[in-house]
């Protein structure tokens, strides 16, 4: 029976293994947290097995960690995280999941993501506020881990997008969103200039934007 590709609770089947005792078979699968793990292939069809462990680690702790913060802010950033990475029937897979990008195994376990990110959570939107305050990748092709995200507001994550290039002119380098703001010129304008229209970086820059004239009214 071949079962490349299928997906069982939180497991893809990869590859066959071998065949043991009782003519067992045993597939290579992997899990939505990123690990791979051999099981015995019967654990999965008959739904004794959904996952490569992760799962009996969230249950455990959300029965001996009682938050009390379904309803927070904080815990919906994690259930939307997770959601991108691992759910193909999100509207945002195709840029986190369907790139790669994965939650790394101890944020799968909410008390582990509340240990390494409440405190900066509260710090930052002390000052920014809640509706400011988002979780974001300093390497934006890295997992989400406590190494690589951080607090950040929509400016900063703006500049971290992958959509945004980095241009240099006389020896300073910024993206095109902080270069707009400098020339005090829309961002999708010297966007289109630069990338649509493949403008020098010089014409875009220098070229003033003419202002549409009002049609008068017969």
């Amino acid at each position: 029976m071949n079962i490349t590709g299928q997906k069982f609770g939180r497991l893809t089947a990869i590859k066959f293994i071998e065949m043991r005792k009782n003519y067992h078979q045993y597939w290579l699968f992997k899990c939505d947290c990123g690990k791979e793990k051999v099981i015995k292939m019967d654990c999965v069809l008959c739904k004794h097995t959904k996952s490569c462990g992760c799962l009996n680690l969230e249950l455990v702790s959300r029965r001996s960690f009682k938050h009390g913060m379904s309803k927070n802010r904080f815990y919906k950033i994690w259930v939307g995280m997770k959601q991108r990475c691992s759910n193909k029937n999100s509207a945002y897979y195709k840029d986190y999941g369907g790139r790669g990008i994965i939650v790394c195994k101890e944020w799968m376990i909410f008390k582990n993501f509340y240990n390494d990110m409440y405190k900066d959570y509260l710090k930052h939107i002390k000052i920014f506020g809640e509706k400011e305050t988002s979780i974001d990748r300093k390497e934006n092709n890295g997992n989400y881990c406590k190494k690589n995200c951080r607090w950040a507001n929509p400016e900063i994550q703006s500049s971290n997008m992958r959509s945004n290039h980095l241009i240099t002119y006389n020896k300073q380098t910024m993206t095109i969103s902080q270069w707009s703001k400098k020339l005090n010129m829309n961002r999708g304008t010297l966007f289109s200039r630069i990338l649509t229209l493949k403008w020098s970086i010089e014409k875009a820059f220098l070229t003033q934007v003419r202002l549409r004239r009002k049609r008068r009214k017969k």
